[in-house]
């Protein structure tokens, strides 16, 4: 099966936008581990080998959520500046057909697909990493809803009920 050109143009600017999402989240990381140790240096007195480890710590936190920051802000520059995409929004504002798979839905918009569904962009994360049958759709009134299919019965119970 081959993809054509749009397509792989589509899929590549949806792997760029989960890729900046995914560094928004290890900076997000990094920031919570930042305060950690700076909550711990406070205690930690002014000469001492554990305040100097943690000063340590502290600034290899600051250097690599600034690689972080400006990896992601190259590669939305690098994305902004390549080949026309289709917007977006046409994936949002038009009434969806019955439903979406979640992995569509969330396609190079992690977080702004959660913030719609109402959960984590950890969420979304893994329940596409691990391939769990999601499907959205868009309510009346604007919302999004998501239902998860599943086997019945349960391959796990043998088929007891």
């Amino acid at each position: 099966m081959s993809i054509g050109i749009a397509d792989s143009r589509d899929l590549a600017a949806a792997v760029a936008h989960d890729a900046i999402d995914q560094l928004a989240a290890a900076v997000d990381t990094i920031n919570q581990l930042e305060a950690l140790l700076k909550a711990a240096r406070v205690g930690a007195g002014r000469d001492t080998e554990t305040a100097r480890l943690l000063d340590l710590g502290i600034y290899a936190i600051s250097v690599q959520t600034n690689d972080f920051d400006y990896a992601r802000e190259m590669l939305r520059g690098r994305l902004d500046s390549s080949a026309p995409q289709k917007p977006s929004a046409s994936k949002r504002g038009a009434p969806c057909p019955d439903r979406l798979p979640l992995k569509v839905f969330a396609a190079g918009r992690q977080h702004e697909a959660a913030r719609d569904l109402g959960v984590q962009q950890a969420a979304i994360s893994k329940a596409i990493r691990v391939g769990r049958a999601v499907f959205v759709t868009r309510q009346a009134d604007g919302s999004y809803s998501a239902t998860e299919e599943k086997p019945f019965p349960s391959p796990r119970s043998g088929g007891a009920v």
